[in-house]
């Protein structure tokens, strides 16, 4: 069966559209309760692999007005779970306010028969190293107990794995953003772990990136890390990845928001990066000064808003979102509240591009300044923001889109109820 090639076959530039549809929608309100609505994984895939030929005759039929595209689906398959040997539920203590998570989720597995093992964070990267290093041999799942940034690290942890052994994971929310159960439309413990009970699996894409590297056999041992990442939810260059990285100067400080003071220092000091933006090796974007710029897998970010409303967690593609004019403070906040009022109406903003494909590109167009260091002019480092844990780059950041790469345990009948907007029977 063919995972991810129907976002190939529904493949378009949004911002063809966007002109169009900028006065469509006077309501705001309503379409907000649409976008809210749209489904973030699609329950259909195609009956078979098909080849490029094909592929160009149903992107040419949909564009006419005669869609077969009906006549190649059929719903997706969904695999089965059996737990005949231990789950590996890797939990981080410091993630999160309910301080009793471990022993509800004990109880709800001791109740369920089944059997676990508690591999608890002790320090900084445990949740990468535990998934990296455990004989997976000896489990059936892994079961990530914490925020986004907990998820990420496990995803990482057992992608790069020397044996490219995998496991199917489930998420148990116990953070503040919480972006990866949204997509599910899940955010309660109790619900999270009916997920794992039920055990149906969902494949869904992960999206590899490497940073200032071409090949990931060219990244030094000692520099993985930091230059090859996989991400599950979305990245953030420009602003919004300052405000992450700053954040953390201010987290100590007691009674303030670290993220707001961090927003509040950015605001005074606008600056943009240049950069050129790459899809599929076509350039879309060049030598463009921009504040903002996100590469999503999923619709959600920011801790519940509507990033990439046309994103899919399974359909081979990710959706570039590009901001091609400069933006003011009052510009910038207004676009702040249009994103929490009004979730994914930002889409039809004329200044904003949206760009879909397999393979994204971003490089750094920055001036290049001397460095004492290496003794050569080369580009200040750039801030990036992978599923909201920070990172750095100096010349380019590629994004491969690895369709189905992870088995994510779900309960799919609850998924199906939950959002109804596929309501037509295949």
């Amino acid at each position: 069966m063919s995972f991810g090639q129907i976002g190939e076959v529904t493949r378009y530039e949004l911002n063809q559209i966007n002109s169009n549809l900028q006065d469509s929608y006077k309501d705001k309100t309503q379409q907000k309760s649409n976008f809210e609505k749209t489904p973030p994984f699609l329950p259909f895939q195609f009956k078979q692999v098909l080849d490029s030929q094909a592929i160009k005759d149903l992107q040419n039929s949909i564009k006419i007005g005669n869609n077969r595209f009906l006549d190649y689906l059929q719903p997706l398959s969904i695999g089965k779970l059996k737990y005949s040997k231990p789950v590996a539920i890797i939990y981080n203590p410091n993630s999160g306010k309910k301080k009793d998570i471990k022993k509800y989720i004990m109880d709800k597995f001791n109740r369920n028969n089944i059997k676990f093992e508690i591999l608890e964070s002790k320090k900084a990267f445990d949740t990468f190293t535990i998934p990296f290093k455990i004989d997976i041999e000896n489990y059936s799942a892994i079961v990530a107990v914490g925020g986004d940034g907990t998820f990420h690290e496990v995803v990482n942890g057992m992608l790069n794995r020397v044996d490219k052994q995998k496991l199917p994971i489930a998420f148990v929310g116990n953070g503040s953003g919480n972006d990866t159960l949204r997509q599910f439309g899940v955010l309660d413990i109790d619900q999270a772990l009916n997920f794992i009970v039920k055990g149906d699996l969902l494949k869904y894409d992960v999206v590899k990136i490497l940073i200032d590297y071409q090949n990931e056999k060219d990244i030094p041992d000692n520099a993985l890390y930091n230059h090859h990442r996989y991400s599950i939810i979305n990245t953030v260059i420009g602003l919004m990845a300052k405000i992450n990285h700053n954040a953390q100067n201010y987290k100590q400080w007691p009674l303030i928001n670290p993220y707001q003071i961090s927003a509040f220092v950015e605001l005074t000091r606008l600056k943009p990066d240049k950069i050129s933006l790459e899809v599929d090796g076509k350039t879309v974007q060049e030598d463009l000064d921009t504040l903002v710029l996100g590469v999503n897998n999923s619709k959600y970010g920011g801790s519940g808003m509507v990033l990439s409303p046309y994103s899919f967690m399974n359909d081979g593609m990710q959706d570039a979102y590009v901001h091609t004019q400069m933006l003011g403070v009052l510009k910038i906040l207004d676009l702040i509240d249009q994103l929490n009022k009004y979730q994914g109406m930002h889409v039809y903003e004329k200044d904003a591009k949206f760009y879909r494909g397999k393979n994204i590109k971003v490089y750094n167009r920055s001036e290049k300044v001397y460095s004492w260091q290496s003794h050569k002019f080369e580009r200040q480092l750039q801030r990036i923001a992978i599923d909201g844990e920070n990172f750095a780059y100096k010349d380019f950041v590629q994004y491969e889109t690895l369709p189905g790469e992870i088995d994510v345990i779900v309960d799919y009948e609850f998924l199906l109820k939950k959002f109804e907007w596929f309501s037509p029977k295949l």
